[in-house]
């Protein structure tokens, strides 16, 4: 069974989680998690360590995606289109979903220490309703905003600020991926760069 997982930064992570509970790095052998044995690996332009069946135009292999499905329609955010605009709506299976995207995620692929890695934010996509009202969503000066309300709400879909604070969104399955990680398995997948 999948269940919708993101990719966001510790300090996303315990801002909105305060009490969760963290595995350790105590393994009882010592492994260097900060390390990435892949350097370089998400770069632009790049190829893959092995060879793909990947002859699609629309975007670089390497590209990163947040993909979803829902009811056999396949879809892909490019992360340069959600940067650029911080929210998109679309239609995915015939159903509204919304995709948020917002800086401080530090790439596991670009240098050999995590920690000195490219921003490539975070990506999620969600059911843009609550208690039945469907929400419009945009991105102003860098915060993710329902225009309703006029609330603020974060890339774990969760309003931190505003009058829905704490109202939380349905998450849609979803995954963060290179494109040819996803594409070479769901090449009808439609791209969506932009407001549908």
């Amino acid at each position: 069974e999948f269940i919708p997982a993101q990719i966001v930064s510790w300090n996303q992570f315990k801002q909105t989680f305060p009490d969760a509970l963290v595995l350790s790095r105590e393994t009882g052998f010592s492994r260097p998690y900060g390390d990435n044995p892949y350097f370089g690996y998400d770069q632009v332009g790049t190829p893959t360590f092995f060879p793909v069946p990947l002859d699609d135009p629309r975007l670089d292999a390497k590209a990163r995606v947040l993909t979803v499905e829902r009811d056999g329609d396949y879809v892909a955010f490019p992360f340069s289109a959600l940067e650029e605009h911080g929210v998109i709506h679309a239609d995915v299976g015939g159903a509204p979903v919304v995709a948020f995207w917002q800086p401080g995620t530090l790439s596991a692929l670009d240098q050999g220490a995590i920690s000195g890695s490219r921003d490539v934010g975070a990506a999620a996509a969600f059911v843009p309703v609550v208690d039945g009202e469907r929400l419009t969503f945009e991105a102003r000066d860098g915060a993710i905003v329902d225009t309703a309300s006029g609330s603020t709400w974060n890339v774990l879909g969760r309003a931190v600020d505003g009058p829905r604070a704490g109202e939380v969104l349905a998450p849609v399955l979803s995954a963060n991926h290179l494109w040819f990680a996803w594409a070479v398995f769901r090449p009808e997948t439609r791209v969506i760069t932009g407001p549908e």
